[in-house]
């Protein structure tokens, strides 16, 4: 299973150390029938995981998630009732390679997450793309 067939990213604009992107989410995909049954709703490792794809998107490379400052679910996303949303990052690259993160989850005015954390490149002999 890969993250394409939960959602599809449907636009991916990226400006130095902003990205702004929109997604769908496939309200057929299994994990929207186990979680829940007849009331979906995507799951936060999901949310942090979109945010982790983005950011590889952006840079080009694998990236871990080393510390997650600050995560809120402020409302939960139905597929069904939000089947897309917007997701905006900020960032900015650290003196030792990392990555400082802070991203919302939206749709019009409604937040969904909020995540502040720090990612670090799984192979450290590759330089960021900027």
């Amino acid at each position: 299973m890969t993250n394409s067939e939960i959602y599809q990213i449907t636009s991916f604009q990226s400006i130095e150390t902003n990205i702004e992107a929109t997604l769908n989410f496939n309200v057929n995909h299994p994990v929207f029938a186990g979680h829940f049954p007849g009331n979906p709703i995507v799951p936060g490792v999901v949310q942090v995981q979109i945010i982790k794809d983005l950011m590889e998107r952006k840079t080009g490379k694998s990236l871990l998630l080393i510390q997650g400052k600050n995560i809120k679910f402020l409302s939960v996303i139905s597929p069904l009732e939000h089947p897309q949303v917007d997701v905006t990052i900020r960032f900015q690259i650290a003196d030792d390679h990392s990555i400082k993160v802070q991203a919302i989850l939206q749709w019009s005015e409604k937040i969904f997450s909020k995540f502040t954390g720090t990612f670090a490149q799984s192979d450290e002999s590759n330089s960021f793309v900027h």
